[in-house]
């Protein structure tokens, strides 16, 4: 009899995770408002709002176990599930994926180094997180927001004042339960750390990923293979992961400043930035996730090849140019287009290292529409 698992989210990830469970012998279904969510065709939609305790419960009833595919999700509401049905990754890792400043004091207490940085609730916290940190500074919401969406970065005190009067007019309040400022970082690289525990506490970690973004949404991504800080991230990731008792896929974002790593945040959840392990791992993320959370034994992570994705945000390129380059694998999500929503990505591989060239060759196929 084979096992029900439900994903609360139906966009790509959950769309490829179904893809993974189909030989696992897992049946999957999804949890979304839009009914036809991308993910529908490979684990059928069952529909219902975020907030919906009711629909959710009977959702939960129809299924397993559960996981998510996002962060945004309420915690209370997935709180009240978790006393009758599994859920994993464990709260505790959403818990503190969903609060910037409760995410960079763990990173703190766990001695895993970030940029400096300071609450701010209002114009005092704000002049002392200036005082402290010196500007320019990025201000955040503690929670929500994705691709670069609630964060500001404050190079003067024109923007300064900018900034406080936007908040003035909404008298410091509205849905948001506060920002957090943090130290601007002069970084060379932006890179993640993709890494795996299952419930026996096994853990393993996929090569380092060299990030690219264009406007706060990610561009293309490459695994690197024998990166001189691989050793690093999986520390960190691994500290994590035990700390939490984490079972699933844990991911790490760091920047790379003067050879060291600076965590900036972290995704209990299969990530974008992934999505090469399709192709050129022994095993993908997405099989590596449901691995974990059905405690069975994890699968290699090592890379077989170097690739590279390039992410297609508001519009599909002719298929046509993509099936005729050599080595590209195309994945289209099947969801609509429109300015900066991620609906395909493509991923190059080569058993060779791939050249900044080669790269700026294959991003002239990519489409980036925001």
């Amino acid at each position: 009899m084979s096992t029900k698992l439900g994903i609360i989210g139906g966009g790509q990830l959950a769309r490829m995770l179904g893809m993974a469970a189909l030989p696992l012998g897992i049946d999957c279904q999804s949890y979304d408002p839009d009914s036809k969510a991308c993910a529908g065709k490979i684990a059928p939609i069952f529909q219902g709002s975020f907030d919906d305790s009711d629909a959710l419960q009977e959702f939960a009833a129809q299924v397993d176990l559960l996981t998510y595919e996002f962060e945004n999700v309420h915690l209370q509401t997935l709180a009240a599930l978790d006393k009758s049905s599994p859920i994993y990754p464990q709260l505790a890792s959403l818990e503190i994926s969903q609060h910037r400043l409760r995410e960079k004091k763990l990173f703190n207490h766990l001695e895993i180094r970030t940029n400096a940085f300071e609450s701010v609730k209002n114009t005092t916290d704000l002049a002392l997180a200036i005082s402290n940190i010196n500007l320019p500074l990025v201000i955040k919401s503690v929670s929500g927001g994705y691709d670069g969406k609630h964060q500001w970065v404050l190079k003067t005190q024109h923007d300064v004042d900018a900034w406080i009067l936007h908040r003035q007019q909404e008298n410091w309040r509205g849905q948001n339960p506060g920002w957090i400022a943090e130290g601007w970082i002069n970084f060379q690289r932006e890179v993640s750390m993709i890494g795996v525990r299952n419930v026996r506490g096994e853990m393993k970690f996929y090569d380092l990923c060299e990030n690219v973004h264009r406007q706060g949404i990610l561009s293309h991504t490459i695994n690197k293979i024998n990166d001189p800080l691989q050793a690093d991230a999986e520390h960190y990731v691994a500290k994590l992961m035990q700390h939490l008792q984490h079972v699933g896929i844990l991911t790490v974002e760091f920047f790379v400043c003067d050879g060291r790593l600076i965590a900036n945040e972290m995704a209990p959840r299969v990530h974008n930035t992934g999505h090469w392990t399709i192709e050129a791992a022994h095993t993908s993320q997405f099989e590596n996730h449901l691995r974990a959370i059905m405690n069975f034994p994890l699968g290699e992570t090592a890379s077989t090849t170097q690739s590279v994705i390039i992410n297609c945000i508001g519009g599909h390129p002719d298929i046509k140019n993509i099936l005729n380059y050599p080595n590209l694998h195309w994945h289209d999500y099947t969801k609509p287009a429109r300015p900066g929503r991620k609906v395909a990505h493509m991923t190059y591989c080569d058993k060779n290292e791939i050249s900044e060239v080669k790269i700026r060759e294959l991003l002239k196929l990519q489409i980036f529409n925001v």
